[in-house]
C-alpha cells in the first residue's frame, strides 16, 4: 500500500513540474510496458525442472523542454522452483521490486529518436524457502532493500504519430545484484537489454 502510494505521489508531482517547466503549449507525455521481463520469464520457465519465471515493467514520462524529460519507472520479477517427491518437497521463491526515477536526453528534441538515459531507484528483494517432508516442514525468507544507478541508451521507432517501439541497451548497478543473479533472479546488476512499446501523448 505504501510503496503504491509513493508512485502515485511521484506521478502526481512529475505531471506537477512539467506543467511548469515545458514548454508552451503543453508538454508531451508518454507512458510504455517494458516486455523485455516477460521474455526473460519466458525464458527461465522450464516445466521439466519446475522452474517458473514471469516479470513486466512499465514507465512514465515527461517533456521538460526541448531535449530534457522526467519519469518514473517501476519493475516486477519473480522466479520459483517446486518439487515434490514421495512426500518430500522443497519450494523457493524470489521476487524483485523496482522503483525509480529516470531522465533522458533526446538530441532531436520532441521526445524523438535517440536518447541517453540515466536515473536512480530503489530494489526490494524478497528470498523465501520453504521445505517438507512426512510429519514436519520448515520455512525462512529474507527481505533485503538497496538504491540502484542505472544508465542506457536507445532509439524511438514510431509507427504513427503516437504508438512506438523502444529497444534500449543500458546497465544497472544494484547494492544486491551480484549477491542475487546466481539464485535466477532477472533485473539486477549488469548489462541489459529492454524492449518497451508505448503512447506518445
Amino acid at each position: 500500500m505504501l510503496r503504491k502510494g509513493l508512485l502515485v505521489l511521484l506521478l502526481v508531482a512529475l505531471v506537477g513540474v512539467g506543467s511548469v517547466f515545458g514548454e508552451e503549449g503543453g508538454a508531451a507525455n508518454a507512458a510504455a510496458l517494458d516486455i523485455a521481463p516477460l521474455f526473460r520469464g519466458f525464458a527461465l520457465s522450464e516445466s521439466d525442472l519446475h522452474l517458473s519465471g514471469f516479470g513486466f515493467g512499465a514507465y512514465y514520462e515527461r517533456q521538460m523542454n526541448d531535449k530534457w524529460t522526467l519519469g518514473a519507472k517501476m519493475t516486477f520479477f519473480t522466479h520459483k522452483l517446486n518439487i515434490s517427491v514421495s512426500g518430500f518437497g522443497i519450494e523457493e521463491k524470489d521476487t524483485l521490486f523496482s522503483l525509480g526515477i529516470l531522465s533522458r536526453y533526446y538530441p532531436n528534441n520532441m521526445m524523438d529518436k535517440f536518447f541517453f538515459g540515466f536515473g536512480v531507484g530503489f530494489d526490494r528483494i524478497t528470498f523465501y524457502e520453504s521445505e517438507f517432508w512426512p510429519g514436519g516442514s520448515d520455512s525462512f525468507s529474507q527481505t533485503f532493500s538497496g538504491l540502484n544507478l542505472h544508465v542506457n541508451t536507445g532509439y524511438r521507432i514510431f509507427f504513427n504519430d503516437n504508438i512506438f517501439i523502444e529497444p534500449l541497451f543500458g546497465y544497472k548497478i544494484s547494492k544486491f545484484g551480484m549477491l542475487y543473479n546466481d539464485e535466477g533472479l532477472s533485473g539486477l546488476s549488469g548489462f541489459h537489454i529492454d524492449l518497451s512499446i508505448g503512447y506518445k501523448f
